[in-house]
C-alpha cells in the first residue's frame, strides 16, 4: 500500500499525492455514512478542501491518514446533520429505546431479512453510536485507533459501542418477533 508523507515545503506535491492515493479510500469511508453516491462525492470534495486548507497546520501528532480520516468523518457527520435539519428530523432520534427484548426467538431467520434489519437498526442509532459501531464492528478497528480518528476517549467509545450493540440486538429481536 502506498502512503504519503507530509512535506511542509511542498504543500502542492503533498496534496496531489493525497488525492492520488487516498481520494477513493476517503470516498469509500464517507459512503458508509452518506448513502447517495453524488452526495458522497460532494462530501469527499469538501473533505479534500478542508484537508488542503488544514495542511499548513498539520503538526504530525498523528499519522497523515488518521488526520484525513478524521476530517472526512466530521464532514460526513456534518452533512448528515444538515440533511436532518432540512428534513426536520431531530438529530438524536432514539427509535428503539423502549422496545422490549425477547428471549424466546425462533432461530430460523432469513439472512436477507436480518441484513435489512441490521441496516435499519444501525441507521436508527444516534450518529456517534453509528460511527463507533461501524468502525468497530465492520472495520474491526481497535478502540485506540477509533479514538485517534474521532478525538474521543477510549472509555466513551466503549460505552457508545456497548449501547449501540444493545440497541441493535433489541431492534433485530423485536423485528423478528413482529412477524
Amino acid at each position: 500500500m502506498q502512503t504519503v508523507t507530509f512535506q511542509p515545503e511542498n504543500r502542492f506535491g503533498t496534496f496531489n499525492a493525497i488525492v492520488k492515493v487516498y481520494e477513493r479510500k476517503l470516498n469509500y469511508h464517507i459512503r458508509r455514512y452518506v448513502r447517495d453516491p453524488e452526495d458522497a462525492r460532494d462530501v469527499t470534495q469538501d473533505a479534500l478542501l478542508k484537508i488542503w486548507q488544514g495542511l499548513p497546520n498539520f503538526r504530525g501528532d498523528s499519522q497523515l491518514f488518521s488526520w484525513m480520516y478524521r476530517i472526512a468523518t466530521h464532514e460526513a457527520l456534518n452533512f448528515l446533520r444538515r440533511q436532518k435539519h432540512q428534513v426536520g428530523i431531530p438529530a438524536d432520534t432514539e427509535l428503539m429505546e423502549n422496545r422490549p427484548v425477547f428471549a424466546d426467538v425462533d432461530t430460523t431467520w432469513n439472512g436477507e431479512e436480518v441484513t435489512i434489519w441490521l441496516k435499519q437498526a444501525i441507521d436508527a442509532l444516534p450518529e456517534k453510536q453509528q460511527m463507533v459501531f461501524r468502525l468497530r464492528y465492520f472495520k474491526e478497528l481497535p478502540y485506540e485507533e477509533i479514538a485517534t480518528q474521532t478525538g474521543t476517549s477510549v472509555g466513551a467509545l466503549k460505552a457508545n459501542y456497548h449501547l449501540a450493540v444493545q440497541k441493535v440486538e433489541r431492534f433485530i429481536l423485536s423485528r423478528r418477533n413482529d412477524f
